[in-house]
């Protein structure tokens, strides 16, 4: 069963972190802060939070996933292209 960051009984706040940290990724954890309006220091009180900490590593693998799955297909595409207009062929 896929669980998202609303599954775990968070905050607002801390939903919105996760949310926007994943959906965000070029951004460092004092601009994800910002943008959600805490401390830089709240979101690393947050990781001792069992609950927290868990929805983070969730919603880490399923970003992880859906790359993963992303650069598969871009690697498989760019392989068939390759070798229909290799002149070695």
């Amino acid at each position: 069963m896929k669980q998202n960051a609303t599954d775990f009984n968070l905050k607002p706040k801390q939903q919105k972190f996760i949310l926007t940290l994943f959906n965000c990724p070029d951004l460092s954890i004092s601009a994800v802060s910002k943008r959600v309006g805490v401390s830089r220091s709240s979101f690393y009180r947050w990781l001792k939070n069992p609950n927290f900490s868990f929805a983070l590593d969730n919603a880490r693998n399923d970003f992880i996933k859906a790359n993963l799955k992303d650069r598969s297909e871009e690697r498989r595409v760019g392989k068939e292209c390759r070798s229909r207009w290799s002149p070695y062929h």
